[in-house]
């Protein structure tokens, strides 16, 4: 009962303002998930071999947590060298997110799209191989309706992660690639969207610092467009780059300190 209320109490804590997410994920490490949090594989897929077989149900999420709606669920199951998991509405999908924004910006029957995009389905895979572990994960967006017959409006995304998880002399190093594309259209009144690819690269270093103590040095850097309508908006793109140090220290109790 302690664990999980340190854990809880945590997650609380990591997730408002003054600690950003970035640094949440980052600076929690190997016990980023505790016992519910797993949106850190979304960014290190090479770390689903940190949790035991999973089932778990979030029913309610506060808005603005940037899902389509407020349910949260997973399986993680591990089978030797190999883990598979499947989620639904788990954050770290960048080209679904940029649907979803591009739709909303594009009106109409498009805009109404945007409420009826789903991830379908979000797999992950991991293996272990020569001393060091690699994984993926794939997501599919999609969404369509038919305002006039025979014409169809919708959208799709595609999002494709890697992660490798190497041990160093400095010690384990995580690294993650996210490559995303999004695009929409609509029949009707004859609109393709232009732009929506996106690049995401970030690493980090568990350096293990003796005594439960670890730090983290960690970097980033992502870019990414929204689609927009081909020939009547101007593309809206971002480029950024994340430059950090991360420290947690566990204690005998299960207790862990973490700073970012």
């Amino acid at each position: 009962m302690r664990r999980l209320a340190t854990a809880v109490a945590l997650i609380m804590v990591c997730a408002s303002t003054a600690f950003g997410a970035s640094a949440r994920w980052n600076c929690l490490g190997a016990e980023h998930r505790f016992m519910l949090d797993t949106s850190n594989y979304g960014i290190y897929p090479a770390r689903m071999f940190m949790f035991s077989d999973a089932l778990w149900i979030i029913p309610d999420i506060p808005g603005g947590a940037g899902i389509p709606n407020n349910m949260m669920s997973g399986l993680l199951v591990t089978r030797g060298e190999q883990a598979y998991a499947v989620h639904y509405n788990l954050p770290g999908t960048v080209g679904f997110g940029a649907l979803r924004r591009g739709l909303g910006e594009a009106g109409g029957t498009l805009a109404q799209v945007a409420n009826d995009l789903r991830p379908v389905p979000d797999l992950f895979y991991a293996r272990k191989m020569d001393g060091m572990t690699v994984a993926g994960r794939f997501v599919l967006g999609l969404a369509s309706r038919e305002p006039v017959a025979d014409k169809q409006a919708g959208g799709i995304s595609v999002d494709l992660a890697g992660g490798v998880l190497m041990p160093t002399g400095m010690g384990d190093l995580d690294i993650g690639l996210r490559v995303s594309m999004a695009s929409f259209s609509d029949d009707a009144l004859d609109i393709e969207s232009t732009g929506g690819l996106g690049v995401n690269m970030d690493g980090r270093l568990m350096m293990d610092r003796g005594n439960g103590a670890f730090l983290i040095p960690v970097a980033g850097l992502a870019f990414g467009s929204i689609p927009t309508i081909d020939g009547q908006r101007n593309e809206i793109s971002h480029w950024g780059m994340d430059l950090g140090l991360g420290y947690n220290k566990r204690g005998d109790d299960n207790s862990m300190l973490v700073y970012g």
